[in-house]
Formats: C-alpha cells, sequence, structure tokens
C-alpha cells in the first residue's frame, strides 16, 4: 500500500524502455509508478491505490507486432487499464509511448469505443519511442504534460494536498515527542493517537483505536493547512469555444449537477450522521406523526407548510413533493454517543417544474415575489439534480421532533441524501436565529 500509489503510471512490457520514462518522470518531479506488462500476472493484479492522473501506455504490449494483430494489442491495452486504474480514480488523460507511433490513433479510437463515462481518458496524447532520444524525453514528457490544462491543475493540487498531509504529520510527530521521555517515538506517536480520538469520540475509554473519530479529527487539521498554504500554480488557459452542452436546458442541468456534488451526498450509505436525509414516505406508517401518517395527509400538509399553492394545480403540485427528515443533531453530541433523542427537522423536496409555488404572492397584483418565499419560517437549498429530476430542498424550522437514538435506524431506514458540511452548517446557522429570535417592534411610515 505504500508503494503503489502515484500520479503517473508507465505500462511497458520492456523493463528498459518503461524504467527510461520513469526516470525523466522522476527528474521532472512526478511521482510515478512503472508496471512491467505480464498477461498472467495482470489476471490478479489489483488496482493502484493512488488516484492516476496520466497513464504512459505502450501500445503494443504483447511484442508479437500490429500489423497482423493490432485488435488483440488494442484489447491488452484495454485489460491493462481496466485492471489498474482504480474504480474512483478520476479525471486522467492517456499518452501513447511507442515505437508503432503511427498506430496510435487507432488505439485511441479503440479505447473510447469500450470505455464510458468517468473510465475514459480527458485527453489524449502520443511519444513516439523512436523520435525521442534520451537527452530530450525529459522535455517531451514535459511538454506533453503542460499540454494537458486541468489534469496539469489537478495534480498541481494534489501536491498540495501530499505536502498538506506531511506537514500535519510532522506537527503529530513532534507533538508525540514532548508527551515524555519513556519508550520510543512510535509508542508516543500512538499515545497521541490515542487521546485525540478520545478527546473527539467524548469517552472516557475506548476500546481499540476509534479510526473514524481519528479521521475526522485529522482532516480538520489537513483542511487548515491546506487553507493556510500557498496555491500552486493552475493555468487552465482560455475558455473553450465549442459547447460542453447543446443547448441552455442543458447547460442549466449541468448547473444543478454541480449544485449536487457541492451540496449534496446522494450515496450516504447507511451510517447515519448529522446531515442525513430519511425518506418519510417508505417508513412504517405507525411510526409517524398523525399529520403524515398517510399519503393524502402529508400532501395536505405540503401545501400548509411550504407552498403557496392558491392555483388549480396544487394537488398536482403537493403529489410530486417529497418529505424528508433531516438529522440536527449536533456533530460532538453524536460523536460521543451520549445521546439519547436525537433532533430531525422537517425537509420538503420540490420539482424545479414547481418552483413557482414557492414565493410568496402578492394578492393584490397576483404576482409572484421571486425571492422571498412563500413563509418566514422556510429556507431553501441551491437548485441540485438527480438522475431523475431537477429540485430544490426547503427546510421548515418550525417542524423539529426527537426520536430515540436506539430506534432511529429501526424506524426512519437508511438515509437517502446527505448533506455536505457548508450547507448543512449554513442551515443549522439559520435555524438556530430561527427558532431563538426573540422579535422587536416598529412603527412603519411612508418611504
Amino acid at each position: 500500500m505504500l508503494t503503489d500509489t502515484g500520479t503517473v503510471l508507465v505500462v511497458d512490457d520492456k523493463e528498459e524502455d518503461g524504467l527510461r520514462i520513469s526516470s525523466a518522470l522522476w527528474k521532472a518531479g512526478l511521482p510515478v509508478v512503472f508496471v512491467q506488462y505480464d498477461e498472467a500476472k495482470l489476471v490478479d493484479a489489483r488496482p493502484l491505490a493512488g488516484g492516476v492522473r496520466v497513464v504512459f501506455m505502450d501500445i503494443e504490449l504483447s511484442g508479437k507486432g500490429l500489423a497482423t494483430n493490432a485488435h488483440y494489442a488494442f484489447q491488452q491495452v484495454v485489460t491493462a487499464l481496466q485492471k489498474l486504474l482504480p474504480t474512483e480514480n478520476g479525471p486522467w488523460a492517456l499518452i501513447s509511448w511507442s515505437s508503432n507511433d503511427d498506430h496510435a490513433e487507432a488505439m485511441f479510437k479503440f479505447v473510447r469505443e469500450r470505455l464510458s463515462g468517468t473510465d475514459l481518458p480527458v485527453a489524449f496524447g502520443r511519444l513516439d519511442k523512436e523520435a525521442v532520444n534520451d537527452t530530450a524525453l525529459l522535455e517531451a514528457v514535459k511538454s506533453k504534460l503542460d499540454g494537458i490544462d486541468a489534469v496539469r491543475c489537478l495534480i498541481g493540487w494534489e501536491h498540495a494536498v501530499r505536502r498538506a498531509v506531511a506537514s500535519v504529520l510532522h506537527g503529530l510527530a513532534c507533538t508525540a515527542e514532548k508527551g515524555g521521555d519513556t519508550g520510543f517515538l512510535d509508542g508516543r506517536l500512538r499515545n497521541l493517537l490515542l487521546e485525540l480520538a478520545t478527546a473527539e469520540a467524548g469517552k472516557a475509554q475506548l476500546s481499540g483505536m476509534e479510526v473514524t473519530a481519528l479521521y475526522r479529527l485529522l482532516s480538520r487539521l489537513l483542511a487548515d493547512r491546506l487553507d493556510a498554504s500557498d496555491a500552486p500554480s493552475c493555468a487552465l488557459g482560455t475558455p473553450s469555444h465549442e459547447p460542453q452542452v447543446q443547448d441552455e436546458e442543458g447547460r442549466e442541468v449541468w448547473r444543478c449537477q454541480i449544485n449536487t456534488m457541492l451540496n449534496l451526498d446522494l450515496n450516504p450509505g447507511s451510517v447515519t450522521s448529522p446531515g442525513a436525509l430519511f425518506d418519510v414516505s417508505t417508513q412504517k406508517e405507525q411510526t409517524l406523526p398523525s399529520d403524515l401518517d398517510s399519503t393524502k395527509k402529508r400532501e395536505t400538509f405540503i401545501r400548509g407548510n411550504y407552498l403557496d399553492t392558491a392555483t388549480s394545480d396544487r394537488k398536482a403540485v403537493s403529489k410530486a413533493c417529497r418529505l424528508y427528515w433531516l438529522d440536527i443533531t449536533p456533530p460532538c453530541d453524536h460523536a460521543n454517543g451520549k445521546v439519547i433523542w436525537r433532533r430531525f427537522v422537517l425537509v420538503c423536496r420540490v420539482p424545479w417544474q414547481f418552483r413557482d409555488h414557492i414565493w410568496r404572492l402578492d394578492r393584490e397584483t397576483d404576482k409572484k415575489e421571486v425571492g422571498r418565499l412563500c413563509r418566514d419560517n422556510l429556507y431553501r437549498s441551491p437548485v441540485c439534480a438527480d438522475e431523475s429530476e431537477r429540485f430544490i430542498l426547503l427546510v421548515n424550522a418550525d417542524l423539529q421532533i426527537t426520536i430515540r437514538t436506539d430506534a432511529v435506524t429501526a424506524q426512519l431506514g437508511p438515509p437517502s441524501m446527505r448533506l455536505r458540511e457548508l450547507l448543512m452548517a449554513d442551515w443549522m446557522g439559520w435555524i438556530g436565529r430561527h427558532i431563538t429570535r426573540r422579535g422587536h417592534i416598529g412603527l412603519l411610515l411612508p418611504l
């Protein structure tokens, strides 16, 4: 695990050629992993642990020639990529590295036809083994990487993260060293990690290492270190003139998907935590409050607490909406396991097509006051999107409930979504201000 992480992957069946380009990459200051291709060994190969941003791939991995075996050779390339790249690798670029450079475009076409989605390279490049001598190889490699703006920017960010991680670990080691003069540093470091995990979990004793609590604390230290570090240079060039999406509707959907990436986790797993959203419609009716224990009651409840539906289609609107319980238990209380009752607030998911119903209606002009929600106790999310639709989440600060911690899993089931940290913090700040407001009195005068 400690030796197979790298930004650049080199695949070649000849050790001499693979080490040659790996050496050039090392001199360029890039972490690199060289894999000597062997068809038999590849069957049992495991994916690399680290995110790979660039792959230098020999086109002809079998040594049998491309003249009559091009399809077989290209399939070996695809198989090697599928075996070696992690499932959640992220964007990467493919650069051919071959003495058969004239077959590069055909290989790229083969890869495009057999890989899809995020498995596809975001960029392609060519490097001819025969045309590049040892002296010019380093400059050739640098020029290829410099031409891949987005990937190069991500490589810079990954390097900044690695430096920040190293800084945090160094700080841990320095603190551990001051923790006493008995035992070796490893023992003092272990004691420090146990102290941190204990403090984060809020427990007097831990049964072994509580990795979740420790990782949560270390992640905060890492984020702080990144915020305080100098940002790496990242020149993305000018925007492409080619439209990324063909029409305005498609561009709006894409922006909503970006909002989702930033603010929502649509695959939260089975772990319940602050920010988790639980679909009310999937819960047993006998466990729900009387106002929500049937589909008809929930639709009436939505119209009365989330929407301004003084229109003929109000039933269709409320039928398309969905209610969720949002876990608003403070993270520190959640982490230390001392919470007897967990706190939840009710959230409504409104399809984007019915967005007109979330705004206040001016009864005198019969026009919507866009920007002013129909009730003062509501707060909204950015417009997000999943595979089925675009939507807005509305939280009603006045609709809160508590559930016994030991009954949460059985009563609510697994979460459907989760608010990410920044959106959750914004909502919690607003909910706190709303429920603690004292109000004030003032006489209105004509302006």
